[in-house]
């Protein structure tokens, strides 16, 4: 393992040779590279069928995290659930081990999720709605399992926090509201919101709208479980508005877009299961969560060196005012 290297950049022939040899594929299967985030990702040509080969980060992700999300996956198209589910190899393994300068890396391919990700009203939004809450209900008929994290203040405040501290330094008085807004979140959140089913319970984590995607006979199909842990479905719910709020703003315009949209996500999951109170108010409280989340996560991959970007102060002006808005939005 060389310290040197942060991440590395798999060739396409290589992944062909050492990883989709190990598949039993139309034409033995050919890729492109695709994108790299969280993890790098590869387009799998096979025939007429196209699948995706997620490379995950050295030190991202777990071998153990790796097969509870397969496991899940499994479980949920067991269920009928429409998901993007993850191919056995010719050996009935799902997981391919392989090694890189900078430590172990883990692949496993994943079947299509046809279509592109749809561009909502309020009745796709309510579709979309109805096919998360399903997902929330067919994962709760599989024990909670123990190799996967919990969506709980530990990952979404506390983590982040200590991730972005670094860059505050400068600005104590920042650092000092971001402490204190996440303290009145956690207690407004705990004061309102068990920790146990079915408020509590699997959350894919990251419904953002860009991980679904819809075909031409109108078909939703989830992917993207890289995020799934265990924690509170209002946080689940409350990714999609805080997309919704960066996508149209909060203009009295962009409100209104919000408004029609949200509301039909809700209204197709509560024809599901049926969202208490206090849930609903949670959504609010859970949008400046996600934005201090979203901030941990930027500056946890700039700490490590493997996203680019400037972390400048009129980048953290920006989202740091967001975590402002959406908190006093919410009466904090």
């Amino acid at each position: 393992m060389s310290k040197q290297i942060v991440s590395s950049l798999f060739s396409a022939r290589g992944l062909e040779r050492s990883v989709l040899s190990k598949y039993n594929l139309p034409d033995q299967g050919r890729c492109r590279y695709l994108t790299g985030g969280l993890n790098d990702t590869y387009v799998v040509e096979a025939g007429a069928q196209s699948h995706y080969l997620r490379l995950y980060r050295h030190g991202w992700r777990g071998k153990p995290e790796i097969e509870a999300e397969v496991d899940m996956l499994l479980h949920l198209t067991s269920e009928g659930q429409p998901v993007s589910r993850p191919l056995p190899r010719k050996d009935g393994r799902y997981i391919t081990r392989l090694a890189a300068p900078e430590g172990t890396r883990w692949a496993v391919v994943f079947t299509e999720a046809p279509g592109n990700p749809p561009r909502l009203n309020a009745s796709r939004a309510r579709a979309y709605g109805e096919l998360v809450a399903s997902t929330h209900v067919s994962a709760d008929l599989k024990a909670p399992d123990a190799r996967r994290f919990h969506l709980d203040f530990s990952h979404l405040l506390e983590e982040p926090l200590a991730n972005i501290e670094p860059f505050l330094r400068h600005r104590p008085k920042d650092r000092e509201f971001l402490i204190a807004v996440s303290q009145d979140l956690r207690s407004a959140i705990t004061s309102i919101l068990p920790t146990s089913g079915p408020q509590y319970g699997f959350c894919h984590g990251d419904h953002h709208g860009g991980n679904v995607h819809r075909d031409a006979s109108g078909k939703l199909v989830l992917f993207d479980f890289d995020c799934y842990g265990y924690g509170w479905r209002a946080y689940d719910l409350a990714v999609m508005l805080w997309q919704l709020t960066h996508s149209f703003g909060w203009s009295r315009a962009g409100m209104g877009k919000i408004d029609r949209r949200w509301n039909g996500f809700l209204s197709g999951y509560g024809d599901t299961r049926r969202l208490r109170k206090a849930e609903l108010t949670a959504t609010r409280l859970f949008v400046p969560v996600r934005q201090i989340w979203w901030l941990g996560l930027h500056t946890y991959m700039r700490n490590r060196e493997v996203w680019g970007g400037t972390l400048d102060d009129e980048f953290f002006d920006n989202h740091l005012g967001y975590v402002r808005n959406s908190a006093e939005r919410c009466g904090l």
